[in-house]
């Protein structure tokens, strides 16, 4: 099923009616997700300061998870099996870790659109129940600065998944295995918390990554 779209497509520093105005009363977008919160090395990161504790402890909380997607293991947030909530909502139906929130929960009702290598935004028209939503700079939404930075990022991200699918292709059964440990190990469990250069070691790691694959 195909999402509904106003038809435009957004770059990063362009005004989008996207506000919902702090969402408040309302917590729908943080329920019924089922596995598809996927969640990037930045957003596992971000995740481990706001709360503490490391990938595997995350892991064992029960509030991620792993699943596959086009043939890698990612970690996912793992809805409340009682609620079918987001298990980071509070008793308020607030975000618990709001400043540190994943990407893919900072964009709503916005999704990333690729092509030729290049990403813009697209608004998703009917799934905010928030009526009368203002305008507002796509940057200022997502909110991560440096916000091209962060951009560049999750488009970096976003084109070494899509190799590595092709390479899965003509790859052995162990060899994808040995592959998808090897990345979920470099980019989810081997960042160091309390560095703040975030950007800086994921390229170093991921010019390795590449290097090494070549």
């Amino acid at each position: 099923m195909s999402l509904k779209t106003d038809g435009k497509f957004y770059e990063l520093e362009e005004l989008v009616r996207a506000n919902c105005q702090d969402c408040i009363g309302c917590c729908e977008c943080c329920t019924g997700m089922g596995d598809t919160i996927v969640l990037d090395p930045y957003d596992v990161w971000m995740m481990r300061r706001a709360t503490g504790q490391t990938t595997q402890e995350l892991l064992g909380s029960g509030k991620i998870s792993l699943t596959v997607v086009g043939g890698l293991i990612l970690p996912h947030i793992k809805m409340n099996s009682k609620t079918d909530a987001c298990p980071f909502l509070n008793v308020e139906g607030r975000c618990s870790i709001h400043a540190n929130r994943p990407g893919m929960c900072r964009l709503f009702p916005l999704g990333r659109n690729y092509e030729d290598r290049k990403m813009n935004y697209i608004l998703l028209a009917e799934e905010c129940k928030k009526k009368n939503r203002s305008k507002v700079k796509v940057s200022r939404w997502i909110g991560v600065e440096p916000a091209q930075q962060y951009h560049s990022y999750v488009l970096r991200w976003h084109d070494f998944r899509k190799e590595l699918t092709k390479l899965f292709e003509d790859a052995r059964e162990d060899e994808v295995k040995s592959l998808t440990m090897y990345v979920l190990q470099t980019f989810y469990f081997s960042f160091d918390a309390s560095e703040d250069a975030f950007f800086a070691v994921f390229s170093q790691k991921l010019d390795d990554v590449e290097r090494a694959l070549q």
